[in-house]
């Protein structure tokens, strides 16, 4: 058996992948060495050098997959422990959060329109800033390409879980709950991470934000696309 094609391979590559990642961020602190970036730096270029193509890959580490679910719970624990600070601000919240997709969704709109985007590069770009499930969905729906969506979440979430924490600072953002929705809002999951790493409310709205995000830019694109390619 080549021990380079096992399960157990794998796993190892992608833990000792992000651990090497980690200490490198501690180390460096600089934004493009943000784990996400060298962990898919690692893997491609070992797969590329070992001849193993992706859906190998994959299943090797379908344990690792399994996992990601009841991770999710952790956030839920927050949201629940963080009751009331969401209840007390759950208009202002929701408010946001209609006003932060549709923002989103106009301003890439425009801009892809403005520099002569076709219709299915429009319907690819415009669910740019929720998880890559719903973008997937979404993107497809419009008749786009549910590859370039994924491509450009990942994009969008590693800028903003990477460059997110400074610029938040800069502006002199110092409100938890304003932290938490910014991060969520613009880069889904990968600015969770980075929110939870900041505090336990930081996480517990950035988690919200990822859902509201995806209900409201679910509503959102499909109106202003249709107003425009009607």
């Amino acid at each position: 058996m080549d021990i380079f094609r096992t399960d157990l391979f794998f796993i190892l590559l992608t833990v000792g992948s992000y651990l090497f990642s980690v200490a490198l961020a501690r180390k460096v602190k600089f934004p493009l060495f943000h784990p996400v970036i060298v962990v898919l730096v690692i893997i491609i270029s070992a797969l590329k050098i070992m001849g193993i193509d992706f859906s190998t890959y994959n299943k090797g580490v379908a344990a690792i997959d399994f996992m990601l679910g009841p991770s999710v719970v952790i956030i839920g624990y927050f949201l629940y422990d963080n009751y009331t600070h969401i209840k007390k601000q759950l208009y202002p919240i929701l408010i946001t959060m209609i006003i932060s997709a549709l923002f989103g969704v106009a301003s890439v709109f425009a801009i892809a329109y403005a520099m002569g985007a076709n219709r299915e590069i429009v319907a690819s770009l415009l669910p740019k800033s929720v998880t890559s499930p719903i973008a997937i969905e979404v993107s497809a729906s419009l008749g786009g390409l549910p590859s370039l969506a994924v491509v450009v979440v990942i994009i969008v979430g590693i800028f903003g879980a990477s460059f997110g924490p400074s610029l938040l600072r800069k502006s002199n953002v110092s409100d938890p709950i304003a932290k938490g929705l910014a991060l969520g809002s613009a880069s889904h999951a990968l600015g969770t991470a980075t929110a939870l790493e900041i505090g336990e409310v930081e996480g517990a709205l950035s988690g919200l934000a990822i859902g509201l995000m995806g209900v409201f830019t679910a509503i959102w694109a499909p109106i202003l696309f249709y107003i425009v390619y009607r």
